[in-house]
């Protein structure tokens, strides 16, 4: 705002203006580790989230962390207390801050959950589980709310020990062998064996078999064989067998039997088939019954049609008989199906020439319509007396409708008539049930589904008319997270027998159930009967008969979880039956091997009542009861064992294969585990994207793997102090078996920072604090450490190719790094390793000026002298021609050259072509102490260069030994370069390396890449060139480098494409990109990897949602 005054201060008037500043908002969200692994047993785990502002104003960012299941729960960092989210907070520009947090997933005591007797294997660490939490930030400012986001999905994952790869693939055909005996030490003992088996042969087929024979004679008998149940079915894609127990499924024939049955998919509309059953057994010489027939399916998209024709043969009743049924139906309109059945029937009587002929018809319709609020199906069906081999007729009618009243309500009403005649030759009318029931059900209630009903029913058998009608109610509600479950069924009306009394009989029925983990509760009491019949009237006592059951089931797994208790016992009393006590309990005892072993015995108490069967409801008089009551008692005692075996299928060529891990403190370094090494676990084994862990037994096991080359990788996830594994990247699986994985201990690297402190300096004598500097070695993982208040530190590496490096942050702009980044090539040759940092403190320029005795200055002519680190710079002067100082350097110590060129490059900018060159010669000078004549000239020329330029040389120079000098206080940017301009000038001394040798040891320098190694997170990098062989360059080479690391990958077109960086979010790489295209490469993008491929960050985007 302006003010405008008068001379004499008063005012005249004022304006405004406005300044406007264009406020760029980013913000970068990172997490710790985007892939957490949890131990085996382990329930928390601490991460962190770290956000930057980027940006280039304070921004307010408002930060939510999120998980879909429910059983993860985020902690602070503490691990105790519930975290508090979201979190708003303002945060400055270019600062950062870091929220720590614990991830908790609720963990299941034992006994929580029922076990699964029949899958149960208390030896592995159970399937394994992914959890993910979501981490995003937005800013809470209405204005900037759809400016900017980031987020981060974070995944913790607990593994297991048992990966099935694939569901088919195996050599042998397994089968699961269950062999119980019961009645022991009985009056009749029985052997029951069951052996079963499925298994998917390859992608298109699978093979299902089971068999079923029971024992129970004292002498030898062929019976439990003949009569056994068999079944063998083979399906492919194309075409399906089965043999054994099957059923023909023609209506009007005889069905079930043993024989065969076969399908072909002459298209994918299209089927055929045939089969042949007999009973009661497939290969009897004269069976009781024979079934043949054809069967013909055709399906498109809005018509189906099923054909069956079969042919039926009584030897007991003597007949042949001939049936075709036809089933046809269209959905031609949306949402509506409409059907009809039919068929015809001829059956003959052998010997007669009586020829009886039948038919059967149906219709059927099922649909949705009133805006998909109302549902509908609707079937009707008769049956000639004639048709097939039945001797009557029979009508059934069914409705059932349904209307959506809104989300929680439905109402359902269904009816059923069901029509049959009595026995022939009899003088009854037709029987017939209606059944018609009214429901109206409400989901999702607090206290479960809840699903009122009325009823009223019809009845008439054996001329026995009955009306049943009354209400009803269904409640019912599974808590999985709990793990509890119940329901209730009450239901409850009058029974009105139309004859010989017509009067309204009371009836009510109760039963219940509930489940809270592992112990289960069942009752049932019923008064009267819901059915009544007129059996049911005369053998029942006047009063109405009563009935209740209750049941109380219960299992345990023991500490030692290879044993499992099951118990049950039950009470039942009955006015008509008597009362009854059962106690069930049974042991299951399983182990490594996989074999179950089974106890199992039961005692039973009962006490009979007997009652006058005169004693019903229209006889109202009778004796009381006849016989005085008495309790029978029962015992019974079974075993039971069960193993799975596989049974070898011979002539195979086998495509897939099972690896067995063992992980192990390799101490001899042998790669064979002895005796007395221990095994190791939670070692999470890798193989291509197949991740298992090793269990308390240190194994590990990948099922059914398709035979060849894998990605092989190996880690453990706790810290293991300097063990490490040994193991190839490449894993050949050819063949099943055990695969020994060794931990050796790494080689230790120690070392130390020197520190040379500037002697002038005031505080020169006081020692500085070197604690808490991050060291690193890096290849494609990071190990650190942090050195001790004297500069040393030691960190254990495997063997392989490192960088180690130096966090040069910390030294600010007082202090300098000589040398940083020392490649390291470790391997079994290393028992340890020391490698030393160099530190100088940066010299201060220091004027000297000497007086005599009076006072008079005596140096006015002489030169100010320098610290070391500000050479002198010398006076321009012709170029000259290098001189061989052989003789009088010839002890200097060739390691002493690298110093002077690290120097050289930590300070100056160099050519890319000079760079490239200079590179060359350290690779040329360094791989042995002992030079031949013509690189010791080189040698010496570059020391000439350096220090025989008949400029004036500091004294230290003078006096001191050359190689106790520190380079870094003597050298000039124009001696190197001068050197580098004669080296590159073909006269004296000569190149010893061609173009193309240099564009070799260039290439040498850029990392090929194996895109696998990223595993299946979407990582993001910066491509800059994409070259075939022959189109590269050493110029575009040496050019690369400026950007540091390059990593390279070939596609299948023999072009090489050429990244730097990788970053774990667009956002990061786009600012990547920005600073890449400053630095002259200009046609760079952003490209993203993902399963070992490059793929568009379009791609990249949708899989991440």
């Amino acid at each position: 705002t302006v003010y405008v005054y008068s001379e004499n201060n008063e005012p005249y008037g004022f304006t405004y203006f406005f300044g406007v500043i264009k406020k760029h908002i980013s913000w970068k969200l990172t997490s710790s580790e985007n892939k957490v692994y949890l131990l085996n047993g382990q329930t928390s785990v601490p991460f962190n989230i770290t956000l930057m502002n980027d940006g280039t104003d304070e921004q307010d960012i408002h930060l939510s962390l999120s998980s879909l299941s429910k059983s993860v729960s985020l902690l602070d960092s503490s691990g105790k207390e519930k975290a508090l989210l979201p979190v708003t907070l303002n945060l400055q520009a270019q600062k950062d801050t870091v929220f720590n947090y614990t991830f908790s997933k609720q963990v299941e005591p034992k006994n929580f959950r029922l076990v699964d007797i029949e899958g149960y294997n208390p030896y592995s660490v159970g399937e394994e589980r992914k959890y993910y939490v979501t981490a995003n930030s937005t800013s809470p400012n209405p204005g900037d709310y759809n400016k900017f986001r980031a987020g981060q999905k974070i995944n913790f994952v607990q593994l297991s020990d048992n990966w099935e790869v694939n569901h088919y693939g195996t050599d042998v055909f397994p089968i699961l062998v269950d062999l119980n005996a019961f009645n022991i030490l009985g009056a009749q003992p029985m052997l029951n064996l069951t052996l079963q088996g499925q298994t998917f042969l390859n992608e298109t087929s699978s093979i299902v078999y089971n068999s079923q024979l029971t024992y129970f004679s004292n002498f030898f008998t062929t019976n439990p064989y003949q009569n056994a149940t068999l079944y063998l079915g083979y399906f492919h894609s194309k075409f399906d067998v089965q043999f054994g127990n099957i059923t023909g499924g023609v209506l009007g024939t005889y069905q079930n039997g043993q024989g065969l049955k076969a399908d072909y998919y002459i298209s994918k509309n299209q089927r055929i088939g045939a089969f042949y059953t007999t009973s009661p057994r497939l290969f009897s010489k004269n069976p009781d019954y024979t079934t043949f027939g054809l069967t013909h399916n055709y399906r498109n998209s809005i018509l189906s049609i099923n054909s069956q024709f079969g042919h039926s043969i009584s030897n007991v009743q003597r007949t042949f008989t001939d049936v075709l049924n036809v089933n046809a139906s269209t959905n031609f309109i949306k949402n509506h199906t409409f059907g009809i059945r039919a068929g015809v029937s001829r059956n003959v009587k052998q010997d007669s020439v009586v020829v009886k002929y039948g038919w059967m018809g149906g219709v059927y319709y099922n649909g949705s319509y009133l805006h998909q609020k109302m549902n509908s199906n609707l079937s009707a069906m008769y049956l000639s007396p004639t048709f097939g081999i039945y001797s009557y007729e029979r009508l059934t009618v069914n409705a059932g409708n349904q209307y959506h009243l809104n989300k929680k309500w439905n109402i359902y009403l269904n009816n059923n008539l069901y029509r049959y005649p009595d026995q022939p030759l009899t003088i009854y009318k037709d029987n017939y049930q209606l059944n018609n029931r009214l429901n109206f059900n409400y989901m999702n209630s607090k206290a479960g589904n809840f699903t009122p009903f009325a009823f009223y029913n019809f009845s008439r058998i054996q001329d026995f008319r009955v009306h049943s009608r009354g209400l009803g109610l269904n409640l019912g509600k599974y808590n999985l997270n709990e793990n509890y479950h119940y329901f209730i069924n009450i239901l409850s009306g009058y029974n009105r027998a139309l004859a010989p009394i017509s009067k309204d009989y009371f009836f009510l029925q109760f039963a219940g159930f509930i489940q809270v983990r592992t112990l289960s509760f069942m009752t049932r009491y019923q008064l009267g009967n819901q059915n009544v019949s007129r059996n049911y009237f005369l053998y029942n006592s006047v009063k109405n008969p009563q009935i209740i059951v209750l049941t109380l089931r219960h299992q345990y797994v023991f500490p030692l979880p290879a044993f499992v208790m099951q118990n049950a016992v039950s009470y039942s009393y009955s006015t008509i039956s008597g009362k009854n006590i059962n106690f069930t309990p049974e042991l299951y005892c399983f182990t490594k091997g996989g074999w179950r072993f089974r106890i199992l015995c039961e005692i039973n108490f009962s006490l009979n009542a007997n009652s006058d069967i005169r004693e019903t409801y229209y006889m109202l008089h009778g004796n009381e009861e006849i016989s005085q009551l008495q309790w029978n008692k029962s015992f019974y005692l079974g075993v039971g064992i069960r193993k799975e075996f596989g049974i070898p299928i011979p002539k195979t060529k086998k495509k897939y294969c099972t690896a067995e891990f063992v992980a192990f403190y390799d101490i001899n370094g042998n790669g064979k585990r002895e005796h007395n090494e221990d095994l190791l676990e939670n070692v999470v084994i890798k193989v291509e994207a197949w991740e298992v862990i090793t269990n308390i037994d240190g194994e590990a096991t990948l099922k059914n793997v398709p035979l060849g080359t894998y990605p092989f990788n190996v880690f453990s996830i706790p810290d293991l102090h300097g063990w490490f594994p040994h193991v190839d990247d490449k894993l050949n699986l050819w063949k099943s078996e055990k695969i020994y994985v060794p931990f050796e201990r790494g080689v230790k690297v120690t070392g130390k920072v020197f520190l040379d402190r500037e002697k002038l300096g005031a505080d020169a004598d006081k020692l500085l604090d070197l604690s808490r500097i991050k060291i690193s070695a890096v290849n494609e993982r990071t190990f650190t450490t942090l050195t001790s208040f004297n500069g040393s530190f030691e960190i254990y590496v495997p063997m392989g190719k490192y960088i180690l490096t130096m966090d040069e942050k910390v030294l600010g702009d007082r202090f300098q790094l000589l040398q940083n980044n020392f490649e390291l090539n470790i391997d079994d040759k290393f028992d340890n390793l020391f490698v030393p940092f160099y530190v100088i403190e940066k010299r201060r320029k220091v004027k000297v000026i000497k007086f005599d005795s009076n006072g008079n200055r005596i140096d006015v002519n002489e030169p100010t002298l320098q610290q070391p680190n500000e050479p002198t710079v010398p006076v321009e002067k012709p170029q000259e021609k290098p001189v061989n100082l052989n003789e009088k350097y010839k002890d200097i110590d060739v390691s002493e050259l690298d110093s002077i060129i690290n120097v050289f490059l930590s300070k100056y900018e160099l050519t890319p072509e000079k760079r490239l060159y200079l590179d060359s010669l350290i690779d040329m000078f360094f791989p042995k102490n002992e030079l031949p004549a013509h690189k010791k000239f080189y040698l010496d020329s570059l020391v000439d260069v350096f220090n025989s330029k008949n400029e004036p040389q500091p004294k230290k120079f003078q006096q001191e030994p050359l190689n106790n000098y520190n380079y870094a206080d003597m050298l000039d940017i124009k001696g190197l370069d001068s050197l580098i301009d004669v080296l590159l000038s073909k006269t004296k001394p000569v190149i010893p390396f061609t173009n193309s040798e240099l564009e070799r040891i260039e290439r040498s320098k850029i990392k090929k890449s194996d895109l696998s190694k990223y595993g299946d997170a979407v990582v993001y990098t910066i491509q800059i060139g994409a070259y075939k062989k022959e189109e590269l360059t050493s110029t575009v080479l040496a050019k690369f480098l400026t950007l540091g690391k390059v990593e390279s990958f070939t596609d299948d077109k023999g072009v090489t494409k050429y990244f730097v960086g990788i970053y774990n979010s667009i956002d990061e790489a786009k600012t990547a990109k920005k600073e890449i295209s400053k630095a002259g490469f200009k046609d760079a993008f952003v490209i993203a990897i993902y399963n070992g491929k490059i793929i568009t960050t379009k791609e990249a985007e949708f899989i991440n949602e």
